[in-house]
């Protein structure tokens, strides 16, 4: 910056900036604002006569930071000052909200601006928000005492994250009143559907508001049939409908906007004619409909609520149709130096609705007084299907709140809460640390909640409380206990029932600890006991500590699993953000028959999805299994092994690791039975598989390595000299293994095929009916399993049924319960399972049987006596 002042009082400066930055200071603007300039001005005028001085500023580069935004100059900037006025020769700037250009002059007496924004983008200033290139322009004429202003903005495809808003428009007009409307256009073709004009006297912008302006602000607003979907949906986060008809007005004198506003400064009315909304509320689709007529209504420093009603419906996926869930009722009013009332009445609520059992619920409160007097009076009452009745009563003034809840189940079980809550309504306070609570029953019936959990078979015993809490924030102090008396737990489909004779959960301060949970051993089952602690310090985050030891537990699922000495030692240590499972389980002389084939049985459904669960999904994993003589008796084996597996990682991504030993056993294939000569399973993940759902749904999702190799030995009926010894061998990742047959004399796959299957080496055996005899046999050992007796697939030597040579199925059953043992019997070739022949045999005596027979392709039907007598 250089100039001169000549004799005259004349000053003649010239300005250079070369990359000039500035940034704020904490006094003023923020420390992250920048402003960089480089460029050139002058100015040349007498000293004391500054508005007849000449000059202009010339800068290519501009740019000001303020975040998140920034304008910088798309072209050098260019302003003359001359006789007072500034001419605006070019200003042509990026903004962030578009380009920005503007012509024209100011002067004190003059005013003539034209401003435009070509393609304006509010997006930026909204995230969420998008739309086509939009425009804007702004014309200032007048003077600077009574500037006149002109002004619209068009925005097109307005958008809501991807839920089109409708089409807007603005428009500015100020004279000596500013008026601005802003109107909103949906629909196809777009029509106006809501309208925003605001009314304001100029003065309120020029010099601001004092207390002797006299006016007022007037806000005016009308909607018909607005679709609320995308404003609804953005704010929700999850798919919602509206639709909104209203009409409104609504005013405050100018002398009441200071710093001093309030409520009170308020007059107007607002109608409402149709309001909607319908959302999802805790899974169920809800819909809230405003009773047409409602209306707020503000005057003589007071607003009042009149027949403000809104139904509440629930879709119910029984009916399919939206069923009535409540209607809320609001009324009162608040009034300045007078003592307010405000009411709220939810009846005949549904339960299901808000979260909770099946059942209607009611709740009516009022805040009536004032901020330093308050009165609070709240009635809540709940009748549930299940779980019976909860009633509670909430008083309160200036000093606090009481309490009083009854949960009433059955006839006479009930659990009683009482306890205060002091605030200071006035300060907007609720003090949580001088809060006490009395939680208090004599006793409550479990086997009242055993709907409640779908796991369970049987809940049985008595729980009663007395438990005091002294604060509920930092200086929570428990004092108490929660005792179970005679606690009986049925998991579903497992047996025995589980008992603990008693137990205590004794709190005090900020720990709980597990008191007498031991179930001593009975004549079927072994001991129980259930220990641990629960650490309050972190209310938010609880820490525990649970440890479950056993001794002979015995543990019977359905007939596919009976352990009658199960050993646990298991901890689980943790938080609700972060916990382990840790411990051993060790099983002995456990029974294992699982279900490989079942008849008429539909296709196996795939398994269900995972759910994502929080505290599952951080729970470390430190199990160690040992097995000892578990016996597996299936169709298609019958072994016994032992082993140890280490399970680690987490329940959604565990590691197994172990091996498991066949001590002995046998495998049946094609209905011959192949001992093991040796057999392992080896468990070593090094990566974490798919859920411990996911496995329990498909064990070969762990893909073990398998070292199987069994034997059996085969004389052949055609060859009566020569005996086979048949191996069996599968070795591998039990995903990719596949068996392997060898035999002794040697034979090719064929042979040792129809060696298995029919006990010949003949290759005069059709094949198609050896395949249809071995998938018999395979099956054979099944029969047992769903009631059967008898069950075979073998070629065929009735000619009086024609199915000499073809494969034939024979089944039967047999009825022992009848006065008279009863057989029935079937036979049929595979191809034709429709026309076989039917036999009964009626026992009537230990030798003498009755038997009859029927078969409908020859229309033969006979009766006949048999004798017996064994010799």
């Amino acid at each position: 910056l250089q100039g001169r002042l000549g004799p005259d009082g004349r000053l003649h400066a010239e300005l250079t900036c070369d990359g000039v930055m500035l940034r704020g200071s904490a006094s003023g603007p923020t420390a992250d604002d920048q402003l960089f300039l480089s460029g050139s001005g002058t100015w040349d005028g007498p000293m004391d006569r500054p508005e007849q001085g000449r000059g202009s500023l010339d800068l290519p580069a501009l740019v000001l930071r303020r975040s998140p935004y920034e304008l910088r100059a798309l072209a050098p900037l260019r302003l003359r000052f001359e006789q007072g006025t500034v001419h605006l020769d070019q200003v042509r700037l990026q903004t962030p909200v578009g380009p920005f250009e503007a012509t024209g002059s100011l002067a004190e007496d003059s005013l003539a601006v034209v401003a435009v924004v070509a393609a304006l983008d509010l997006s930026p200033l909204a995230p969420g928000l998008s739309h086509r290139p939009g425009r804007m322009a702004l014309h200032l004429g007048g003077s600077a005492a009574r500037p006149e202003v002109r002004g619209e903005a068009d925005l097109s495809g307005v958008f809501l994250d991807s839920l089109l808003l409708g089409d807007a428009r603005l428009r500015v007009a100020m004279v000596d009143t500013l008026a601005a409307e802003v109107q909103l256009l949906q629909g196809e073709p777009a029509a106006p559907v809501a309208r925003l004009v605001l009314a304001v006297p100029a003065s309120l912008l020029i010099r601001g508001v004092t207390a002797a302006d006299e006016g007022e602000a007037v806000l005016a607003m009308d909607a018909s049939g607005v679709d609320l979907a995308a404003p609804l949906s953005f704010a929700l986060g999850q798919p919602t409908s509206g639709r909104l008809s209203m009409t409104g007005r609504v005013s405050t004198p100018l002398a009441r906007l200071d710093s001093a506003w309030s409520w009170r400064a308020l007059r107007g009315d607002l109608r409402f004619e149709e309001v909607r909304l319908q959302t999802l509320f805790d899974g169920d689709s809800l819909r809230l409909e405003v009773v047409p007529g409602g209306r707020v209504v503000a005057a003589d420093d007071q607003v009042e609520l009149h027949d403000l009603r809104i139904d509440l419906t629930r879709y119910s996926s029984t009916t399919r149709t939206f069923v009535p869930s409540g209607r809320l009722q609001l009324a009162g009013g608040l009034r300045s130096g007078a003592e307010a009332r405000l009411t709220a009445n939810l009846a005949d609520a549904d339960l299901l609705l808000f979260g909770g059992p099946a059942g209607r619920g009611s709740l009516r409160a009022a805040v009536s007084g004032t901020l330093a007097r308050p009165e609070v009076q709240v009635d809540l009452e709940a009748v549930t299907d299940e779980l019976g009745t909860v009633q509670g009563r909430l008083r309160g003034d200036a000093t606090g709140g009481r309490l009083d809840a009854t949960w009433t189940l059955g006839r006479a079980d009930s659990l009683v809460l009482d306890g205060e809550l002091p605030w200071n309504l006035a300060e907007g306070r609720l003090d949580y640390e001088q809060a006490r609570l009395h939680l208090q029953s004599a006793g409550i019936d479990l086997a009242l909640l055993e709907s409640l959990v779908p796991e369970l078979d049987r809940l049985r015993g008595r729980v009663s409380t007395d438990l005091r809490i002294a604060g509920l924030g930092d200086q929570l102090d428990l004092q108490g206990a929660v005792t179970v008396s005679d606690l009986e737990v049925g998991l579903l489909d497992i047996k025995p029932v589980y008992r603990f004779p008693g137990g205590r959960l004794v709190f005090s301060g900020r720990r709980g600890e597990l008191q007498g949970f031991t179930s001593p051993a009975t004549a079927e089952n072994g001991t129980m006991s259930l220990t641990g602690d629960l650490d309050l310090s972190a209310p938010a985050d609880p820490r525990y500590r649970l440890r479950l030891e056993t001794d002979n537990l015995v543990c019977h699922y359905l007939d596919l699993f009976r352990a009658p000495e199960i050993d646990l030692d298991v901890t689980l240590d943790g938080s609700l953000a972060a916990s382990r499972a840790s411990g051993s389980v060790r099983l002995r002389n456990a029974v294992a028959e699982p279900i490989l084939v079942a008849f008429n049985a539909p296709p196996v459904p795939p398994p269900p999805p995972t759910l994502r669960d929080a505290f599952l999904e951080n729970m470390l994993l430190g199990i160690q299994i040992d097995i000892r003589d578990l016996k597996v008796d299936s169709e298609l084996a019958e072994v016994q092994v032992s082993g140890a597996v280490d399970v680690g990682g987490t329940f959604y991504k565990p590691v197994f690791q172990g091996d498991i030993e066949i001590d002995r056993g046998q495998v049946f294939v094609l209905n011959r039975q192949f001992d093991f000569d040796r057999g392992r399973i080896v468990l070593n993940s090094l990566v974490p598989t798919r859920s411990l759902l996911d496995v329990a749904y498909d064990p070969f999702l762990l893909n073990p390595d398998l070292d199987l190799v069994a034997s059996c030995k085969v004389t052949p009926i055609d060859e009566e000299d020569t005996e086979y010894a048949v191996t069996l061998s599968l070795q591998g990742p039990v995903q990719t293994a596949s068996p392997e047959f060898t035999s002794d004399p040697a034979l090719d796959f064929s042979g040792i095929f129809r060696l298995l299957a029919f006990g010949s080496v003949s290759s005069q055996l059709e094949y198609s009916a050896a395949l249809g005899t071995a998938a018999g046999q395979l099956l054979s050992k099944k029969v047992e399993k769903v009631g059967l007796d008898e069950f075979m697939v073998l070629p065929s030597t009735r000619p009086d049924i024609g199915t000499v040579g073809q494969p034939s199925l024979r089944l039967g059953k047999y009825f022992d319960q009848l006065a008279f043992p009863l057989w029935v019997r079937y036979e049929a070739a595979i191809g034709e399972m429709s026309s076989g022949e039917v036999r009964t045999e009626y026992k009537l005596r230990p030798y003498l049987t009755l038997s009859g027979t029927a078969q409908s392709r020859y229309d033969r039907y006979g009766l006949g006596l048999g004798l017996k007598k064994d010799f």
